[in-house]
């Protein structure tokens, strides 16, 4: 998730999920669970800050650590803010209302917090180790058993979220059917209608599960693809990112000179990602900061690692390294 826009608008969402949990008539366990989240973001932000290189850390980078900060603090502000006014008041406007409301409310705090989560698991854990802010990057050091155990984890949070949010979809008018009479009919269709279509928009949810044990192919990994469905001949390529829905890869060998960040690469779904094999004699396209080939996307020279879209069609020009960056 990118910080600025997608992770501005979770936190307005869990905040607001938060306020109506709390008036609900939970303000003691609305509390926890924001301080919870604080204190997750807290510990991944002060572990990021130890390992980080101060040379590899690009200035955009920086300036989103802020805002994620910023982000964090407004959540545990308010979850402090809800244990005392809530408790000391005992104000609780939707104390009486519908199951079918608290059904709602409890289910968007889950699912949104889940999500959350799992977003502060990329920015602080998986993104700087990916992009080379807290040491080499996979482009550098591709086939590395390093990366196995950063793409199970890919895997395993991201299906584990996506898993929560199919059964909120499902579990929550699930719930509203058997408490609402003639009504439950129309609720219960609602939430297999959700949970289906959105199941199939993340359709590899089970098979993530199962690479978040034994990935076959790992983040920075040179595979073998076929770059059009008419060419005889494989070609290689190297593995930007995994997701719910496969990987994303960069050709090799047909470098811009310079080089030059244009996107993040061609997609391969989950059935094409169990079928495709490493070259294990390629050498790695980055041997080092000075030799970048610009093939890994959210590498740290480039200005729009951390954007939530691609550089366009004339590509992003290979960034210099990045001056030492200021205590953030």
């Amino acid at each position: 998730m990118e910080p600025k826009y997608w992770m501005s608008g979770y936190t307005v969402l869990l905040a607001a999920a938060l306020l109506a949990l709390a008036a609900r008539g939970f303000p003691l366990a609305t509390g926890i669970i924001a301080l919870s989240i604080f204190v997750v973001g807290a510990v991944l932000d002060a572990l990021y800050v130890r390992r980080r290189v101060s040379s590899r850390l690009a200035p955009t980078r920086t300036a989103l650590d802020r805002i994620m900060r910023r982000q964090l603090l407004v959540i545990g502000a308010l979850g402090v803010a809800i244990i005392v006014v809530g408790e000391a008041t005992g104000y609780h406007p939707f104390d009486g209302a519908a199951a079918s409301v608290k059904a709602i409310v409890v289910g968007a705090v889950i699912g949104v917090g889940t999500v959350y989560l799992s977003s502060l698991i990329d920015w602080y854990w998986i993104v700087p180790r990916i992009s080379g802010t807290t040491g080499p990057a996979p482009c550098e050091h591709s086939g590395n058993e390093r990366w196995a155990g950063l793409t199970n984890v890919w895997f395993f949070h991201r299906a584990v979220a996506t898993s929560v949010v199919i059964g909120i979809l499902a579990g929550v008018p699930a719930f509203i059917a058997g408490h609402s009479g003639s009504d439950g009919t129309a609720w219960a269709l609602l939430g297999a209608a959700l949970a289906v279509g959105y199941s199939s928009v993340n359709t590899g949810v089970r098979t993530a599960l199962e690479f978040s044990f034994n990935a076959p192919i790992h983040v920075g990994d040179i595979i073998r693809v076929r770059a059009d469905p008419e060419d005889a001949f494989l070609s290689d390529a190297y593995v930007v990112d995994v997701s719910i829905q496969g990987l994303k890869y960069k050709l090799l060998g047909a470098a811009d000179d310079p080089p030059r960040f244009s996107n993040k690469g061609d997609q391969l779904s989950m059935e094409e990602l169990k079928k495709t094999r490493r070259n294990p004699a390629a050498e790695s396209p980055c041997p080092g900061v000075a030799q970048c080939q610009a093939v890994n996307w959210y590498c740290h020279l480039n200005p729009r690692a951390n954007s939530s879209g691609d550089a366009g069609d004339d590509g992003t020009e290979l960034a210099s390294p990045p001056a030492k960056a200021p205590a953030a």
